[in-house]
């Protein structure tokens, strides 16, 4: 199999759009505010009717000639991310032929051919603006899983576009609110909101497989893919041959890589393909937690590292890790409150990996959402199937999610519920418990098939949520995470594969894991599903020690009147948080949340911090 090399690299894109021609030297600064994403240049464009700005992280190509914005005939560009079928392209349109360097070349000329039809032919992960010099026209666009983030807010008619919210908040520093009904929301539902939504009122996120077009004050996101398509024939051979031919394309070129393993069946494939198709190094990473083995899966790592002849490192996680300030840099990193002490080794990974020189990082970040792997997924799938109402699906909604919701602030269910009845919460559980509510948030097309359902649920929802999240644990330091198991192909066959399916032993993803076992054997392919492992519980005692320290203040902020029951005094939260230690991260990542984003002298120092 032969993939065609080109120069890759990541960065950060910051976009103005004034109809009214009032564009001043602010972009420069949103540049500033996310040059960790990329260190190594810094491009600037202006007409006074739109500026973009772009800062470059080089994979491959340290050249200028990559350097951004690009400019081809009328049409002014930047971008962020891969296309990995950009040869492809331009071999059909008869555009660039060999002088293809970079895959950011082909956007213009085949955005002059095809127009907003290019969004649905580009195979990868980013995130891309064209302004049209002549008509004034700004159209972005993201890709079809949203693995590369977009934010936009619009003030006093003129629209504003940054990677990161930091971009935006350099622009406009008065304008950001908390969005209360944003942090209920999660409380309760989790990661199955509104692809959109953030936690500022004013911030919006480009959905996932959309474009949007602005002219004068107007501007239109459009729809270009669905997860309700289904357009490809699948069998084994098709799928086995789309896995090599994804890993095959984000390998590609003279660069080390370094791969994120836990020894399951997703990530064991990708380290297996990734070794067999590189001909550069290969080193996996994995969490390790000194002194609670039950808690890591080193021996499945080792093990399929082993097999495969793959150096093993380990980025270990402690108690002393879990520190205020490294949880403030995670706040920080995030843009938003991280629910859970698992985001710790993940950005330990990260920092492990930047510390020994690697920028590409592969991960199987995506695949149980594509292939229906979570339980809970698959209960409200079963749910749909049997009967396909949208109450009947609202219901199932309502008793998993709030499980899941308030369950995961409180382990023992409802049992801790009187902890969050504060003014804003009491209605919003309200509302969790309303089937008309929870209905109203279930699109239809989810109830057309057993086997879709919950891919197509999670695609249109919690898929992208966690890709953000993977994108930014990355870029604060430095490092591209690319998603070999979610290129087009291998999504257009999970649509069509019923994804869903279970094998006679009643594993899950069965399709799937019969095509990897072509790379990682039956033993780790039948292995069955576990949940990321999380640290010990006194990895976050110091986190659950700054609640308690600080419990008069929390419970009287602005976002501690919203959510905590008043009633509740020091010695009911010590034995609440002693029971449940995810409560008090949960309490300590909303507060140190709102410190930093709603302070602009904690958010300065944060973003030195981040620059440096």
């Amino acid at each position: 199999m032969r993939v065609r090399t080109i120069a890759g690299y990541m960065c950060g894109l910051n976009i103005i759009f004034s109809s009214k021609g009032r564009i001043n030297d602010v972009h420069n600064g949103m540049a500033d505010a996310i040059r960790h994403r990329g260190p190594d240049a810094v491009g600037t464009w202006s007409d006074g009717h739109c500026a973009l700005s772009h800062t470059k992280l080089s994979i491959q190509d340290f050249s200028s000639r990559s350097n951004q914005p690009l400019e081809y005939r009328n049409l002014v560009i930047v971008f962020n991310g891969e296309i990995y079928n950009a040869h492809a392209i331009a071999r059909e349109l008869g555009v660039c032929g060999e002088r293809l360097l970079f895959d950011g070349e082909v956007i213009g000329p085949a955005y002059s051919k095809l127009g907003d039809a290019l969004w649905g032919r580009l195979d990868g992960e980013f995130a891309i603006a064209i302004y049209d010099k002549a008509e004034r026209r700004l159209t972005v666009a993201r890709d079809r899983i949203g693995a590369k983030p977009l934010y936009y807010q619009v003030y006093d008619g003129d629209l504003y576009l940054s990677s990161e919210i930091k971009g935006l908040r350099r622009a406009l520093p008065q304008g950001r609110s908390l969005d209360f009904d944003r942090v209920c929301f999660d409380l309760v539902f989790g990661p199955w909101g509104p692809k959109d939504a953030t936690f500022f009122k004013e911030v919006k996120k480009v959905p996932p497989a959309h474009y949007l077009t602005a002219i004068t004050e107007t501007f239109a996101a459009t729809s270009y893919w669905s997860a309700d398509h289904r357009i490809c024939e699948s069998s084994g051979d098709n799928l086995a041959a789309a896995l090599e031919t994804s890993i095959c394309e984000r390998v590609a070129g003279n660069l080390p890589i370094a791969v994120f393993l836990s020894g399951g069946i997703d990530s064991s494939t990708v380290a297996a393909l990734a070794k067999a198709k590189s001909s550069n190094e290969v080193v996996a990473y994995s969490a390790r937690y000194p002194g609670a083995a039950s808690a890591d899966e080193n021996h499945e790592a080792r093990s399929v590292c082993d097999r495969l002849g793959i150096d093993l490192r380990f980025a270990e996680v402690t108690a002393a890790d879990a520190t205020l300030k490294t949880w403030d840099e995670i706040i920080g990193a995030l843009e938003e409150p991280p629910w859970d002490i698992v985001y710790l080794p993940v950005w330990n990974l990260y920092r492990a990996a930047s510390s020994d020189g690697f920028r590409v990082v592969l991960t199987g970040q995506g695949n149980d959402e594509l292939w229906c792997g979570y339980r809970n997924e698959e209960s409200l799938s079963l749910a749909i199937w049997r009967d396909r109402s949208v109450e009947r699906v609202a219901r199932a909604f309502r008793d998993r999610l709030l499980k899941v919701g308030v369950g995961r602030v409180g382990k023992s269910g409802h049992s801790f519920a009187p902890l969050w009845t504060g003014h804003g919460t009491s209605e919003f559980l309200k509302l969790g418990r309303d089937i008309a509510y929870i209905a109203s948030h279930i699109s239809s097309s989810v109830l057309a098939c057993h086997s879709l359902a919950a891919t197509r649920l999670a695609m249109n929802s919690a898929l992208s949520r966690h890709l953000d999240q993977e994108d930014r644990l990355g870029m604060a330091h430095g490092i591209e995470s690319r998603l070999p198991l979610l290129s087009n192909r291998l999504i257009d066959l999970a649509l069509t594969h019923h994804a869903g399916g279970k094998d006679d032993k009643g594993l899950e993803k069965a399709a799937f894991r019969a095509a990897a076992a072509r790379f990682v054997g039956t033993r780790v392919a039948n292995r069955p599903k576990r949940s990321f492992p999380a640290p010990p519980a006194d990895v976050g005692c110091e986190l659950c020690e700054y609640v308690l320290d600080n419990w008069p203040a929390i419970r009287a902020s602005e976002i501690g009147a919203g959510l905590i029951n008043p009633s509740i005094s020091v010695d009911d939260a010590v034995a609440i948080i002693k029971t449940s230690p995810q409560i008090g991260i949960t309490l300590a990542s909303l507060h140190r949340f709102a410190q930093l984003w709603l302070s602009e002298a904690a958010l300065n120092r944060l973003q030195g911090e981040f620059n440096d």
